[in-house]
């Protein structure tokens, strides 16, 4: 195992997720009970930096609270896990962003994301942070759930001082060309990338643009990894799922963790289906991610 802590930034989105269990998902029209119902810390932006705390990095998170009950939750449960808070920001006349998230007893999910603070995130608020956190990085992970021209300006400022950008593209939309040439790495699922290339962006002109590895996160059938040279896939770790809820933000933090630790792209891969499959056997999200003792005990360690 290495002995490197990877210091990693996380700009994104911080929701409060109202998570009710049931036996299927509902259709059109159609009114069902709920047998559980939870709230959870969540968003996807704070999602991967409390996974990538618990699994051994150095994490700081930018980001928007709103000034209710649920802010105090989010910052909370960041800070438990060791993730510097100091550069959240509070819209005082805002509700915090929340998601509506309900799971069916087949682990599927349907989520409705409700903005809240998160909208508020422009780039005028990331200038008035630190953004040499970012700047000093060995990566910054980005997702879509705040504003796209604030995504892209974190994105310039890393890509400016050589931070690699890993974009996880979600809830994935029509994004600028400068945009994509300021990232490194892409973590879509399979849906996400065949919506990028019906807007225009296939492997080839991805790679073109200076993306250097794509990595089509396909659940239960594994992960492609596309570089330039070659694809190849990765098997799905097998287990019994019963939430698949912040799986994807587990895969992305975990490889952020194991690649900026110094391991194999390959290796990297393998250790984030781990993460991300172990997340699926708990409910919740950032209470189902695991930390690095746990993957120990199953033997699952940072290669």
């Amino acid at each position: 195992m290495t002995d490197k802590i990877p210091n990693i930034a996380v700009v994104g989105s911080l929701n409060a997720d109202l998570t009710a269990y049931v036996e299927t998902l509902p259709q059109p029209g159609q009114t069902i009970m709920s047998h559980d119902f939870v709230v959870y810390p969540g968003g996807k932006g704070a999602n991967q930096a409390v996974a990538a705390a618990k699994l051994g990095a150095k994490v700081t998170m930018f980001g928007c609270l709103g000034s209710d009950s649920y802010s105090g939750m989010l910052r909370e449960s960041l800070e438990n896990v060791g993730v510097l808070t100091s550069n959240l920001v509070t819209i005082e006349d805002s509700p915090t962003g929340a998601a509506i998230i309900l799971v069916e007893d087949s682990s599927e999910n349907e989520i409705v994301v409700i903005p809240g603070a998160n909208a508020r995130f422009s780039p005028d608020v990331l200038e008035k942070v630190h953004i040499e956190k970012i700047e000093q990085a060995d990566a910054l992970l980005l997702q879509l759930e705040i504003p796209l021209e604030s995504v892209a300006k974190a994105a310039q400022i890393a890509h400016k001082a050589g931070v690699p950008v890993i974009l996880n593209p979600a809830p994935v939309c029509e994004l600028p060309i400068e945009f994509l040439q300021h990232v490194d790495i892409l973590v879509p699922n399979q849906t996400e990338l065949k919506k990028l290339q019906e807007n225009g962006l296939p492997l080839e002109k991805l790679f073109t643009l200076g993306i250097k590895m794509i990595l089509e996160t396909r659940g239960a059938s594994g992960v492609w990894v596309h570089t330039q040279d070659a694809s190849r896939h990765v098997e799905a770790v097998k287990v019994n799922a019963i939430d698949t809820v912040g799986a994807g933000d587990t895969f992305v933090a975990a490889f952020a963790v194991a690649y900026c630790s110094g391991t194999d792209l390959l290796d990297a891969v393998r250790f984030a289906n781990q993460a991300a499959a172990f997340t699926t056997t708990r409910k919740g999200a950032q209470s189902s991610f695991p930390n690095s003792e746990e993957l120990a005990e199953i033997g699952v360690n940072l290669p």
